[in-house]
């Protein structure tokens, strides 16, 4: 999914760059406005009322069993269920940031929207993306895009600032609630050095493919719903339809 459009000024200055390729991260406070945030939280709730069945073994959907109920844990992709998801991942504001850290055209690579629910949402335990994507180019960028505020009460983004240079580190699969998810071994990293990243709706946080990050248990009240769009440069071509071709009906 390339887009092709005259390229507007830069969204990221020379400091913030530099800060990136720094630290493997970069926190761009409620970067989208109010009525984004709120269009984008209608949104996944128009998905979870179409997705389904919400069970284990359900094609695109990971869950979590939340006071003897299922419950929504992850929904990818998302970008053809849901409108409002297909213009964000195309939305001059995020791709620009892509932009200026590619030095070229972005071209979307994965989408998936994390609800983690409520008095039980499950965490995701400290993880690099590219262990699960090393036949793909490592050249690969998140944007976490709050749509609710985010705690450390209901779990938000965490991670290890600077060890993305090192790397992939040694992982090995955790099981976390209803799933297994990989996670990088507890030796390596010391919790100290895990740095916890709450934010505002709209809140957009960079992050880098090799960068070890992870969330907490939703142990509050309050949702800390969340889309994550990963692009890489469009000169490594296109791989989502390989990818995503067999989630859709």
């Amino acid at each position: 999914m390339a887009v092709t459009r005259t390229p507007v000024a830069s969204a990221l200055t020379p400091e913030q760059i530099q800060q990136y390729e720094a630290d493997g991260y970069l926190v761009l406070p409620a970067y989208l406005d109010r009525e984004s945030v709120e269009r984008l939280s209608a949104g996944a709730e128009a998905v979870a009322r179409t997705v389904g069945p919400i069970q284990p073994g359900t094609p695109r959907l990971q869950v979590d069993q939340i006071e003897g109920q299922y419950q929504l844990r992850m929904v990818e992709p998302v970008v053809d269920l849901e409108e409002t998801f297909a213009r964000l991942a195309s939305d001059e504001r995020v791709l620009a940031p892509f932009r200026d850290l590619f030095g070229e055209e972005p071209m979307l690579f994965e989408d998936k929207l994390n609800y983690k629910r409520p008095r039980g949402g499950s965490p995701f335990p400290l993880h690099q993306d590219y262990p699960y994507w090393q036949k793909y180019t490592p050249r690969l960028v998140s944007a976490m895009i709050y749509i609710d505020e985010a705690t450390e009460a209901n779990g938000c983004l965490e991670v290890a600032a600077g060890w993305h240079t090192r790397g992939i580190l040694p992982n090995g699969p955790r099981k976390v609630g209803m799933m297994t998810d990989g996670h990088v071994c507890d030796e390596p990293i010391d919790p100290a050095q895990i740095v916890k990243v709450p934010g505002p709706p709209g809140t957009m946080i960079l992050f880098s493919c090799f960068t070890p990050h992870a969330s907490a248990p939703n142990l509050s009240d309050r949702p800390r719903r969340a889309i994550i769009l990963t692009y890489h440069p469009a000169s490594v071509g296109s791989s989502y339809e390989e990818r995503y071709g067999h989630a859709r009906p």
